[in-house]
């Protein structure tokens, strides 16, 4: 049961075995804040170390940050998580936020107040 941070809706990326789930949009990366930020909420089950389910943010499909998405890293709250963008600034970009889970103790995340900034 996780509600969003705010507003009624957040994402839910993961939650199955085998899965591969994103959200994405085309965005201007913003010259004078170009720091990604949001907030998510990690659930998992997955043992850690071994990348076995993670999370990533993808620029045009390269990714730029991934994450393990494992029991010792579920939250239990919101928690924000930053990604420079800096080498992207004053560019339109595909972003992505992505999971991908494998077949077993599969992992949830969730994303909500997403925004750029000007200092991580």
């Amino acid at each position: 049961d996780v509600s969003p941070r705010s507003g009624q809706w957040a994402a839910w990326l993961g939650g199955r075995d085998d899965d591969v789930s994103y959200i994405q949009q085309w965005v201007t990366v913003p010259t004078a804040n170009p720091h990604l930020l949001y907030w998510h909420w990690i659930s998992s089950r997955e043992l850690c170390g071994h990348e076995y389910d993670f999370g990533a943010v993808l620029i045009n499909g390269r990714i730029v940050d991934k994450y393990d998405l494992c029991w010792l890293e579920s939250t239990a709250s919101w928690k924000p998580h930053e990604v420079d963008l800096a080498a992207y600034a004053g560019q339109t970009v595909l972003l992505e936020i992505r999971v991908e889970t494998d077949d077993s103790l599969f992992s949830e995340l969730f994303v909500d107040d997403v925004s750029f900034a000007n200092t991580p």
